[in-house]
């Protein structure tokens, strides 16, 4: 088994006609003014090939860390449904980003890394105070 693509963005979809997936906003920086910041929504896609020799389906933990903390941890299921590919589509809602530094988004299988998606944070300087001339 291998990873095709392991994205994080703001927004993924599939078309239910062609079954196509589209993927908007991929998240490469953030640059923040102030924290703590609130993302709405966050898209973490995966898609898998399975090789001939592989499972049907399969259990793989996904795990979010911010910097070094872990902030999310959950076991997925993956199911081929008798196809070579397969997709898996996670949103997280009110994603909270604390401190500068990095996001790091990674699959586990066994307990080893399997795919790993990173987004680097960036602390921006507060604008100071506007001068008014009268």
């Amino acid at each position: 088994m291998k990873t095709r693509l392991f994205v994080v963005s703001e927004a993924a979809v599939i078309d239910r006609k062609t079954n196509n997936l589209s993927v908007f906003n991929i998240l490469e920086h953030l640059s923040v003014q102030g924290f703590p910041l609130v993302i709405p929504r966050l898209f973490i896609v995966a898609s898998l090939d399975r090789g001939e020799k592989d499972e049907n389906t399969t259990q793989l933990t996904l795990q979010v860390k911010q910097n070094h903390t872990t902030v999310f941890n959950q076991t997925l299921e993956f199911d081929f449904q008798d196809k070579e590919t397969t997709r898996n589509l996670i949103e997280l809602l009110g994603f909270t980003v604390t401190e500068p530094g990095f996001l790091l988004f990674r699959l586990n299988r066994n307990g080893r890394k399997f795919a790993e998606y990173v987004i680097f944070v960036h602390a921006l300087p507060l604008p100071g105070p506007k001068k008014v001339t009268p």
